[in-house]
């Protein structure tokens, strides 16, 4: 369970980190956050701005809370992690299905509006949240003295990896959709067959 605690640890924590310092990098990042987040149409236009500055920081809060090495705070943090987690995936659900043409700047700088992707994503992470603080609060209830840092190690890579897909997944997926529909692979691919 200590391996899985910390891997989601190490994925959750990255997530977040990057979407605080994504919506909060440069003058106009964090403009451009509540934008978004007044386009997806959710909350009275005097409550966004608040309501925007409360994620960041409850996103702050949480990955400096994930960074506690051990205790109960981890899984409290994780916990705390999978909730808003849950409020962002209903959020864009309910964004999607408006069809709302809010843009996705869940870290700062993508363009792509949101979709059914975020939401699959963010269901994503908000079950490996809800995994992890179950492991997390595990872990914390039996002793670590077994574990090996090749593990250590192993487990906090695989998280960071994690992580980082997490991320970086407008511009995976944009990838992907333009190999799908580039018709010079399309041609390539024929001539080789």
């Amino acid at each position: 369970m200590h391996y899985l605690a910390i891997t989601v640890r190490c994925a959750i924590g990255l997530v977040f980190l990057a979407s605080t310092v994504g919506k909060l990098r440069g003058r106009g990042a964090f403009p451009a956050f509540v934008a978004s987040l007044r386009g997806v149409g959710l909350l009275p236009r005097r409550l966004v701005r608040p309501a925007a500055i409360v994620l960041v920081v409850a996103e702050g809060a949480l990955c400096a809370a994930l960074a506690v090495p051990t205790g109960l705070v981890p899984g409290l943090a994780l916990a705390g992690a999978a909730l808003l987690l849950g409020v962002f995936t209903v959020g864009v659900a309910v964004a999607v299905r408006r069809g709302t043409a809010s843009t996705c700047r869940c870290f700062g700088a993508s363009t792509e509006r949101l979709g059914r992707r975020h939401v699959v994503r963010n269901m994503l992470l908000t079950g490996l949240a809800t995994g992890g603080a179950a492991a997390a609060f595990a872990a914390a209830a039996s002793p670590s003295g077994s574990l090996r840092p090749a593990g250590l190690l192993l487990a906090g890579f695989a998280g960071l990896l994690l992580g980082f897909l997490a991320t970086r997944f407008d511009d995976l997926a944009a990838v992907f959709r333009g190999v799908e529909h580039d018709p010079r692979l399309t041609t390539t691919f024929r001539s080789h067959r």
